[in-house]
């Protein structure tokens, strides 16, 4: 079971699982942040990039999609929101 999780066929497939739930549910680029944080895991995995080493332990794979998605996270969030400059209490 742990075998399937290190394959980045998996970080692909949860990574879109993300993004398809972030759209039907809403949760303000949170679920978005982590779906790509799974593509980019398993992007990186697919191509080489990561070592032999790093991609085969769950722990490091998991810290890596952590850091990718909070990052990202605080970006969407940031870029994405609209200004809220309209004041309701100004007559």
């Amino acid at each position: 079971m742990i075998e399937l999780l290190l394959s980045e066929e998996a970080w692909l497939i949860i990574g879109l699982i993300f993004i398809i739930a972030e759209m039907t549910i809403g949760t303000n680029y949170v679920l978005l942040a982590f779906g790509l944080g799974c593509l980019l895991n398993g992007i990186l995995i697919f191509s080489g990039m990561i070592p032999v080493s790093y991609s085969k332990s769950l722990v490091a794979n998991v810290a890596l999609i952590t850091v990718i998605s909070f990052v990202l996270l605080f970006a969407l969030r940031k870029f994405l929101s609209k200004p809220d400059d309209k004041d309701i209490n100004q007559y």
